[in-house]
């Protein structure tokens, strides 16, 4: 089976032959980083690097190097747009904003390191924006690193993203990943997870009119060389959710295409669903779809763990999937989308877990979905489940848990009929389509 992606060489809006990217001037480093985020927001000139045109449209004139400095990010108002005029922002350390209510594009964003959060009461994070309720287009990602420490308290959420951290309304289209990309949420200290964390390639979370992800494209830098994309989770105790474009969607994406490695296997979760494409979906609003979508790459799961709480005994959930981890909702429904992952749980992952220690805890790994637990079944066509499964099945015990893996779902509440979908025999073969059917 062949999947031929034609690489992608950028939105041009000017006129030109040329590629608007090619920009040899070296970044200008004269100037304040806050008084710079400041201008953008209130839409003003700023020496010689923003220029205001009509309709509060502001225009960055040249490259710039934020230097690793400090600043405050700020948020971008409604009336205010960003054109990056294919220019490029090197060496932040925060998200360029807080929260993005206009509109932002034609903008590089590269070699950004965020290792610490802007401030002490936003857990959210992204190279370019905390949270996204604007327009987002023909922006270019290239060497992004956020690396953060998981938050204790079992009311905060966490959402980490390549681009923002959370997209809650508005719309994101063509995102462009160049370079090497580490994202990672790990306990400070063992256990201090035990809220949500929400971490993807391109968002934690994906929210608002579907879709709300369009056009994500992987391209090769100066040198010929295939992006290269890490998202690793090392937190105990929580419900996380881990995906190649997001971790927890209840909207839609389109036209997505991402290569990652989606390593889970060394947290130790109460509910972690990761997948290639999206962690867990769940939507109470029609109309949210995930169409024509690609994901490559390796995802590996958690292991589960059992909580006692004064509510009695809540017993883990461990979720891993090519295409996503979990789907909760009959109104998502997905189609066209083909996974060449290779999906493992842990006890498949090298990391020296015992299928003893299993008492009620479920386990679920399929190529296409870990789990469906919508009811009535949502509607899946047209989809190709191609990579292998690495998992160890253990027979359900007395109250359900164990360890079920499919050549397309793990798990399934009423089965799951393959219908127009695809998947790898000669690979797989061995499993059912359906590892477990839940309430058979």
């Amino acid at each position: 089976y062949v999947l031929d992606i034609e690489k992608a060489n950028g939105v041009v809006d000017k006129e030109t032959a040329e590629n608007p990217w090619d920009n040899p001037d070296p970044p200008v480093t004269d100037f304040d980083v806050q008084d710079l985020i400041d201008a953008i927001s209130f839409g003003k000139d700023y020496k010689d690097i923003l220029h205001v045109g009509s309709d509060n449209n502001v225009v960055l004139t040249k490259n710039v190097d934020f230097q690793g400095k400090e600043f405050t990010p700020v948020n971008l108002p409604t009336n205010i747009s960003l054109d990056g005029d294919y220019h490029y922002i090197i060496n932040a350390v925060h998200p360029l904003f807080a929260q993005c209510n206009g509109s932002i594009r034609n903008l590089e964003i590269r070699d950004t390191h965020i290792t610490r959060y802007a401030n002490d009461n936003n857990t959210r994070s992204g190279a370019l924006a905390q949270q996204n309720l604007g327009y987002i287009d023909n922006v270019r990602l290239k060497n992004i690193s956020i690396t953060l420490p998981a938050i204790a308290g079992t009311t905060r959420i966490m959402s980490v993203g390549g681009l923002v951290g959370e997209h809650e309304n508005g719309r994101i289209s063509n995102i462009y990943i160049i370079g090497r990309h580490v994202l990672e949420v790990s306990d400070p200290e063992i256990g201090s997870a035990d809220g949500r964390v929400y971490l993807g390639g391109i968002t934690g979370q994906a929210n608002g009119p579907s879709p709300a992800v369009r056009n994500v494209f992987l391209s090769q830098d100066e040198q010929g060389n295939e992006p290269e994309i890490s998202l690793t989770l090392k937190c105990n105790g929580g419900n996380f959710s881990v995906g190649g474009i997001a971790g927890m969607i209840t909207t839609g994406m389109e036209n997505c295409t991402i290569s990652a490695t989606i390593d889970c296997s060394e947290a130790n979760s109460l509910n972690c669903c990761a997948g290639g494409l999206f962690g867990r979906g769940s939507s109470t609003d029609t109309g949210r779809e995930v169409k024509a979508c690609n994901a490559t790459g390796k995802v590996y799961g958690s292991f589960a763990t059992t909580v006692i709480t004064d509510g009695g005994t809540v017993f883990g959930r461990s979720i891993v999937g090519g295409i996503g981890g979990s789907i909760e909702s009959s109104l998502i429904t997905v189609s066209d989308c083909r996974s060449f992952c290779d999906v493992f749980d842990c006890f498949s992952s090298g990391k020296g877990y015992e299928t003893s220690a299993i008492t009620n805890e479920v386990f679920g790994t399929g190529a296409a979905f870990g789990r469906i637990t919508a009811n009535p079944r949502p509607v899946v066509n047209d989809c190709t489940a191609w990579g292998w499964i690495h998992a160890v099945q253990i027979p359900p015990t007395s109250s359900f848990g164990g360890s079920f893996a499919g050549s397309f779902v793990g798990y399934a509440i009423n089965g799951f009929t393959l219908g127009t979908n695809t998947v790898n025999t000669d690979r797989n073969g061995s499993l059912k389509v359906c590892g477990y059917d839940w309430m058979q």
